[in-house]
């Protein structure tokens, strides 16, 4: 049977007083990042929906927008806003769909929408060897704490060789502390105390692009290349009844190549790719009409 216990241990004892001023130091390490996250986020989604806009038909958009409405997809009104080029809107409706996508994840968390998984939570376990603590939530902000002074990694499996620069009696002692401090339930809240270092109920809704990263034009390429793909959009498409074979012999084809290396050379000329934070903010913070339908762009074909 695998055993697995991923967590780590404080350096010393520290008094409650002493742990809640560690505490506060965490929450400022989980809310910076998470905030800054968050808002780059928003605004990478923002520029791929602008840029979407700047390359797809009224039509492509249109029935996007039908077929979400048959399912009541909340995405229906994203795309309602990208479609008027009413970007401030859009800008202020992605931050409160991100943020219902991460309590969603917190109610159910779901392996495929980790993206959205803003959880940072501790369970804080005494023990006579010292004060454990194990860590819920997203990656990037325990791999943070993880690096603090205050934690020393404490984490031990029976699947794995000990590493070599622990010894066999620190590797048991490991072991038998977790379990321990565990059993019989194996449920760590159970055993000790929950701290929340993020508070994702009241999350604050941002606009300082200062700290914030612009999408580099390969990248938003390669993902608007991505949203040609169909056979509405590639000539010679294979039909309902191909087979696997027959989409690798297409894809690998001469004929596809061309037509990728087209769409590409076509989008980067009808894309405005953003250089200056300054332009982002005036675009999401001053309303902008709708631009005339002669203007409007038609889906880019293969030529």
């Amino acid at each position: 049977m695998s055993i697995v216990y991923s967590g780590y241990i404080f350096d010393k004892d520290y008094s409650m007083l002493e742990l809640q001023q560690i505490m506060d130091e965490f929450r400022k390490i989980a809310k910076s990042y998470c905030e800054k996250a968050i808002l780059q986020k928003t605004v990478d989604d923002f520029i791929y929906f602008y840029h979407y806009r700047e390359v797809h038909s009224d039509k492509r958009i249109q029935n996007l927008i039908e077929k979400l409405e048959m399912v009541q997809d909340p995405m229906a009104t994203i795309w309602k806003y990208v479609f008027e080029c009413n970007w401030p809107t859009l800008f202020s409706e992605l931050q409160h769909y991100i943020r219902k996508k991460i309590d969603d994840f917190e109610k159910y968390p779901d392996i495929l929408d980790l993206e959205y998984d803003y959880r940072c939570e501790l369970a804080i376990i005494p023990t006579n060897v010292g004060i454990l603590v194990e860590f819920f939530g997203n990656n990037d902000v325990e791999d943070l704490l993880g690096n603090s002074k205050y934690l020393k990694n404490f984490s031990y499996s029976n699947s794995i060789d000990r590493p070599k620069n622990i010894s066999e009696k620190e590797w048991e002692l490991r072991m038998k502390t977790w379990k321990e401090a565990l059993s019989p339930d194996y449920i760590p809240m159970n055993h000790g105390f929950l701290v929340q270092l993020f508070d994702t109920k009241h999350i604050a809704y941002k606009k300082d692009l200062s700290d914030i990263e612009l999408p580099s034009p390969d990248n938003l390429i390669r993902k608007l290349r991505n949203t040609f793909y169909g056979a509405e959009d590639l000539p010679n498409y294979p039909g309902n009844d191909s087979t696997m074979f027959d989409y690798t012999e297409f894809y690998n084809s001469k004929e596809f190549k061309i037509w990728q290396k087209n769409m590409e050379k076509e989008t980067r000329k009808r894309c405005h790719f953003f250089s200056d934070k300054k332009e982002l903010l005036k675009l999401i913070e001053t309303t902008r009409k709708t631009p005339d339908e002669d203007s409007r762009p038609h889906d880019i074909s293969l030529s």
